[in-house]
């Protein structure tokens, strides 16, 4: 699921907001073998988080699976995240909502839905 930081080519380095409002850093990366991994890298608020990178595929398949009908939370993705991180999981949701592979729903904080992967693929097959 992650993957050591040796192999890995860093495609971009952004920022985003958390739930809270707090600043994020995440990187997008990529191996060898072409899979795209997400990390978190920094935090502008107390909480802790896992710097381990996570295959967005994982990801994608866990969001996929998710419960038909009802928003997405930061809990289906906690499975992915060594150390078992409380606060990785939804700042790595947020990250996601930057670059639109989840959208936040209206009304909930912290619900979000799972946008089709097309366009983020795309953008992610240009920077590599």
């Amino acid at each position: 699921m992650s993957k050591s930081d040796d192999t890995m080519r860093v495609l971009k380095t952004a920022t985003c907001k958390s739930v809270t409002g707090n600043s994020l850093g995440y990187q997008l990366g990529v191996l060898p073998d072409a899979t795209i991994h997400i990390r978190i890298t920094k935090n502008s608020g107390a909480g802790f988080f896992n710097t381990s990178w996570v295959a967005i595929k994982d990801i994608e398949k866990a969001l996929a699976g998710g419960p038909q009908g009802q928003p997405l939370t930061s809990f289906i993705l906690q499975p992915l995240i060594e150390g078992r991180s409380s606060n990785t999981p939804a700042f790595i949701m947020a990250a996601l909502t930057n670059e639109r592979l989840l959208r936040v729903l209206k009304g909930k904080k912290r619900g979000h839905e799972f946008l089709d992967p097309e366009g983020f693929t795309a953008r992610m097959d240009k920077l590599v």
